[in-house]
């Protein structure tokens, strides 16, 4: 688990080295911005976290494949990932990023 405040860069590579299942990744500001990740995914995340209202957490899954997105007052992470992933050791990874991410702005 990150004990050390974040970059949205650095988050981003945190997660890789924490689940293989990782095809991509992304790091949001609180209005939807995209901070790092995939500029080509950005408006789709977006409009994900966007459309889920006030949930901190949401996974949607397929037979191909899930994306999993996590946020706060701050910033949202938003992933995709291969099949079969665990739902509830991808959440754990997110939110321990998230919340190391979020540090940055911690006094």
């Amino acid at each position: 688990m990150p004990t050390t405040a974040l970059t949205p860069d650095s988050a981003l590579a945190r997660l890789a080295e924490l689940s293989a299942d990782i095809r991509e990744a992304l790091v949001l500001d609180a209005a939807g911005n995209r901070l790092a990740g995939s500029a080509e995914l950005a408006a789709a995340a977006a409009d994900l976290v966007s459309a889920v209202g006030d949930a901190a957490a949401v996974e949607v899954a397929d037979e191909r494949g899930a994306v999993y997105a996590v946020r706060d007052h701050r910033h949202a992470i938003v992933v995709v990932t291969a099949r079969p992933t665990l739902p509830a050791l991808m959440f754990m990874d997110l939110r321990a990023v998230l919340a190391a991410l979020g540090q940055g702005g911690a006094s």
